[in-house]
């Protein structure tokens, strides 16, 4: 592998000890084994202290050379990129009219070049528009609870994640788990999931693991099915002290997951107290009359959340503004996973020499499905015929 002259992966024995060695043992060119070996500890016996000394502090000096100017470039870089994008919009947002100013919120993986107070994304977005709200991602705050694993626990993790990859490389066998985890109800991805139904998720995995940690120090673990009763004892310090870990990451990653003064978005009609929900005047006054409207709650029963909502804004404006401003909140960041996704698969090794891939990106992310029958009754197969 060639290396280039400041990479960081490099170490001392990759850049100078191999060389050394390797221009010294063959120097008189070995011809046998013995001779070889011979030559090879002769040399490295000649490597003295003040050499490996030297060698190490110009180790240290060329790295933090390397972090200086690489963390420069970077911020640079992205900083400019940031400013360009939510200052400079493209051709493409200027003939469709986008706005900051109609945007409500941003999800975020936590990232510097996102969060930077100064010229991160979000401070840029924010001059333009101060009321949107920021969400850090909910899978993106999940994985880094589930970091830090103790080492028997996570060869059992790294073996799921060999066998969810396997399962999400076959379309078949993708769709069979996607239903698997829809029915189990663990996917926090889709187009109808929204903030209140992850934060449910979450608070739903926090009591699970409040009662998965009392169970085990009873010495109960009916949830590993798999173990043997005899091995209880084995494991149930480990399952313990995982579960506290969890329990307390939960709480520093999502310190805030009580969401009882959303109720009213979710059911307006079992509402009998609208002074408890931090709304205006006129929002509370237009809840009180929805709430009231008992033609209302049959079309509530048979729509989503957002088409009910969206259906009465007109009779309801302000009230339902409201409500659909706390629903359009993205709770992940999946769209853009989703749209990585589809690039891996358009651009491939047997295709990477597409350089513009904007059209298949346009068909492969949009919801709506071409009618291929009508498409090609415009075409001719052959022309000849």
């Amino acid at each position: 592998m060639v290396w280039s002259p400041r990479s960081p992966d490099l170490s001392p024995p990759d850049f100078y000890l191999w060389g050394f060695l390797k221009d010294n043992v063959y120097s008189n060119n070995p011809h046998i084994l013995d001779e070889l070996i011979r030559n090879i500890e002769d040399c490295i016996s000649n490597i003295t202290a003040a050499i490996l000394k030297k060698v190490a502090y110009n180790t240290l000096l060329k790295m933090d050379k390397w972090i200086k100017r690489k963390k420069c470039n970077d911020e640079n870089r992205d900083n400019d990129d940031v400013h360009d994008q939510v200052n400079e919009p493209t051709p493409e947002t200027k003939e469709i009219k986008v706005s900051w100013k109609t945007c409500i919120g941003i999800s975020i993986d936590g990232a510097p070049a996102m969060t930077g107070h100064i010229k991160g994304f979000v401070a840029h977005v924010k001059e333009l528009n101060e009321n949107i709200l920021v969400t850090h991602c909910f899978l993106h705050r999940e994985a880094l609870v589930t970091k830090f694993l103790p080492s028997d626990l996570k060869i059992v993790l790294e073996q799921c994640v060999k066998m969810v990859n396997y399962i999400k490389s076959r379309p078949l066998k993708s769709r069979l788990f996607k239903e698997l985890c829809q029915a189990m109800e663990a996917n926090m991805q889709g187009p109808n999931e929204n903030i209140l139904n992850s934060t449910d998720k979450l608070v739903g995995l926090k009591k699970q693991i409040t009662l998965w940690k009392n169970k085990a120090q009873e010495g109960n673990l009916e949830k590993f099915e798999s173990v043997p009763k005899d091995s209880y004892k084995t494991i149930k310090v480990i399952v313990l002290d995982h579960l506290t870990a969890l329990e307390e990451r939960i709480v520093h990653y999502f310190p805030k997951l009580d969401i009882k003064k959303f109720d009213w978005v979710r059911n307006p009609f079992l509402i009998t107290d609208t002074s408890v929900f931090d709304l205006t005047l006129n929002e509370e006054e237009e809840l009180i009359l929805l709430s009231s409207n008992r033609d209302l709650i049959l079309k509530h029963s048979e729509e989503s959340i957002n088409s009910f909502w969206i259906n009465i804004r007109c009779e309801y404006p302000i009230i339902a503004k409201k409500a659909l401003y706390i629903l359009l909140q993205f709770s992940t960041s999946y769209l853009c996973e989703f749209g990585f996704s589809a690039l891996a698969n358009i651009k491939t090794k047997k295709r990477s020499r597409l350089l513009n891939v904007e059209d298949d990106m346009r068909v492969a992310l949009s919801f709506l499905r071409p009618n291929i029958n009508e498409i090609i009754k415009k075409h001719q197969a052959q022309i000849s015929h």
